[in-house]
């Protein structure tokens, strides 16, 4: 199963900005300074009933928990490292098979240089 890598595509619900707004600095200027600045925000602390009480999860519980989890957690882990291997797979044989044309070729080349420097040629 090979993962090919897609391009981003553009969605089909865009669409182009045809309508400008025209205005000037000045224009913006005055917007800016007439429109009322928002109110800081204050800082605020949240708050805690007191009758929120807190417990440490039972071993039931955290057996129970991690029974209804693990399934959905390992069936990701095995697609991610699934599509790893695909691509790193895919990576090693381009660059084998890169390797193997360049010393073929450089192979066959001696090989024959080999051969012609045993042939005698007689001249006369």
């Amino acid at each position: 199963m090979s993962t090919e890598r897609k391009e981003p595509v553009i969605s089909s619900d865009t669409f182009e900005l045809t309508d400008r707004v025209k205005l000037t600095w000045r224009e913006v200027r005055e917007l800016t300074e007439s429109s009322e600045a928002p109110a800081p925000q204050t800082a605020f602390e949240p708050v805690i009933e007191d009758t929120v009480s807190t417990r440490k999860l039972s071993e039931e519980e955290m057996k129970a928990i991690a029974a209804m989890i693990a399934p959905a957690v390992e069936k990701a882990l095995k697609e991610a490292l699934h599509d790893t291997l695909e691509v790193s797979l895919q990576n090693a044989t381009t660059r084998i098979r890169a390797d193997i044309d360049r010393s073929v070729s450089s192979t066959v080349c001696n090989c024959i240089r080999t051969e012609l420097s045993r042939i005698e040629i007689k001249t006369e």
